[in-house]
């Protein structure tokens, strides 16, 4: 969203100029005169008040829309764009969020309000801001979760129905043509039923995977076949992937971003968003957030003992079984708490003392994160400390139960990717949807007892419950997921020989945040499990990263040179 906001105040005329110049638009004025907003709003995502010298900015829920904020002199700015406010303030890069930026599944609350820019902080979620005329500015809470979920599956697939459908009709608003993501897997399929229901008009689009065996190829077209929707296949992802892609970052809104956690999907989302502008849909609906709501996150195992207590120990020991862990310590996980900033405090401690997490620790309010042996000394302490500050701040978690905080968790990084999506394909014209993660959907799902929404038999049990009037039960049934692991293997091959030159003259092993004699065997053989491929992903796009936020800030620095 390409618009500032500015508390109500004196603000220097050459700011207000180059603000208007970032994100052109009109200057609207406080009832004091002083400049209010610049740019174009979007007044369907953000909310934006200014009474009694009082400037308030809201985002959504999931930070589809979200509320980003620094200083302009003392003058308070916010945007709903990271992007607009890097041009704007011209930041350093923020050294330790750089460091947490190597660590694999960092949770998001404790570090909600970073950025990997210093002097530029985002709001929590739930929050929104505060700028008063004086003073500096502050976040208030303005979503509470609802209390644990009592509902059955059966009392609740109505309401979730209808959330679905009021969230995809307000998005498709009165759009005579729209189009979807049509994967073959549930979320994406049970989209485009709703979609038909309404009677909107859609086109859909998927990729494959090389591997036979974990491909929805049939499944997607047997869907589209049942729907009469036109479908448009493109390669297979190893065609498009771009995990392992070191040319450099040219694009302002990718390099304002940093590093993004979709970055093998990059190829596959520029041939997408061309042809849906091509095909003339202005609004593109994917299946994000599904698996974050209908799915088993590690947490929900410890709500069955929480909400059935003893009489959960024959269904916790079939999953024990099905998942082929130790007993021992998945008993202790899910029938132990431990306060939330007593786990992150755990975390800290872990890291310095370079301590793998325990098991049982899974279960808790966040997947625990292990950094990948090749992060730098200077990683792990930075991380920590990190760690350790959050665990003294006194933050509520986003859920009364683990459950609950780690589903919240999720669905705000699925919000981010599609705010992503949206300012790195701005120039399509496109409003990327994903409903599984608008509020009324979030809430809808939060009501039902955790122990409802699992079942061996059924796979994602509340989705089926709440498709079962519009569309086939056939796709719910146990099946495999799809899956793109060898088709980023195959990338990987292809790419060896340049990711280890690349390598050589790395920007994180100068900075001392990677040990380059560690990080070279897995670049020549990533490992034969998903997270290893992942972690060595996750640190190509890190690099390449800082490469271009370094080229930015030289670039910035020779404008301004005498």
């Amino acid at each position: 969203m390409s618009f500032f906001v500015f508390a109500d105040r004196p603000t220097d005329p050459a700011v207000l100029s180059r603000a208007h110049r970032i994100a052109g638009g009109d200057i609207a004025r406080h009832a004091s005169g002083n400049p209010w907003t610049v740019g174009r709003r979007d007044d369907s995502d953000h909310v934006l008040t200014s009474t009694d010298g009082v400037t308030r900015v809201r985002g959504t829920l999931s930070t589809s829309a979200h509320v980003f904020w620094g200083r302009s002199g003392d003058v308070p700015v916010a945007s709903g764009s990271v992007e607009a406010l890097v041009a704007l303030l011209d930041p350093d890069i923020d050294e330790v969020s750089l460091a947490l930026s190597l660590v694999p599944s960092l949770p998001i609350l404790p570090f909600a309000t970073r950025t990997m820019w210093s002097g530029i902080q985002a709001v929590p979620v739930g929050h929104l801001l505060e700028m008063p005329a004086a003073g500096g500015p502050r976040t208030v809470r303005w979503w509470e979760p609802p209390g644990t979920g009592r509902r059955t599956v059966a009392e609740s697939a109505e309401a979730v129905r209808a959330a679905l459908l009021a969230a995809i009709g307000a998005a498709a608003g009165d759009e005579p043509l729209v189009s979807a993501d049509l994967s073959g897997g549930l979320d994406s399929t049970s989209i485009c039923y709703l979609l038909a229901h309404l009677g909107q008009d859609f086109l859909a689009y998927r990729t494959s995977s090389m591997s036979r065996w974990n491909d929805e190829t049939a499944r997607a077209h047997e869907a589209a076949a049942d729907l009469g929707v036109e479908i448009t296949q493109f390669p297979p992802l190893a065609e498009l992937s771009s995990a392992f892609d070191t040319s450099p970052v040219t694009d302002s809104a990718l390099v304002a971003a940093g590093p993004i956690p979709w970055v093998a999907s990059r190829g596959y989302l520029d041939v997408l968003s061309e042809s849906v502008a091509a095909a003339g849909s202005r609004v593109h609906f994917t299946g994000l957030g599904g698996d974050e709501l209908f799915d088993v996150l590690p947490a929900q195992y410890r709500a069955l003992w929480q909400e059935n207590g003893a009489r959960s120990l024959p269904q916790l020991r079939r999953i024990q079984l099905n998942r082929k862990v130790p007993l021992r310590p998945f008993l202790r996980g899910v029938t132990r708490g431990r306060p939330y900033a007593e786990q992150l405090a755990k975390v800290a401690g872990d890291l310095r003392a370079n301590r793998p997490p325990e098991p049982a620790d899974q279960h808790s309010w966040f997947p625990v994160p292990v950094p990948p042996r090749w992060v730098a000394g200077d990683t792990r302490a930075l991380a920590a400390e990190a760690f350790t500050e959050a665990a003294r701040a006194g933050l509520v978690p986003l859920g009364a139960t683990e459950a609950t905080h780690q589903m919240m968790e999720a669905v705000a990084f699925q919000g981010a990717v599609i705010r992503q999506f949206g300012e790195v394909y701005a120039r399509h014209g496109i409003s990327w949807q994903a409903p599984f993660i608008d509020q009324r959907v979030v809430e809808a799902v939060l009501g039902v007892r955790v122990s409802e929404r699992m079942d061996a038999r059924v796979d994602k049990p509340l989705l089926a419950a709440a498709m079962a009037p519009v569309m086939p039960p056939g796709p719910f049934a146990k099946q495999d997921r799809g899956d793109f692991t060898l088709d980023i293997y195959d990338e990987h091959e292809k790419r060896r020989d340049e990711l280890l030159g690349w390598f050589d003259d790395s920007l994180l092993v100068e900075r001392g945040l990677v040990d380059a004699g560690r990080l070279r065997p897995f670049l020549h053989a990533p490992s034969f499990a998903d997270v290893g491929l992942i972690d060595l992903e996750n640190v190509v796009g890190v690099e390449r990263w800082l490469r271009a936020a370094v080229s930015r800030r030289s670039a910035v620095a020779q404008e301004i040179a005498p």
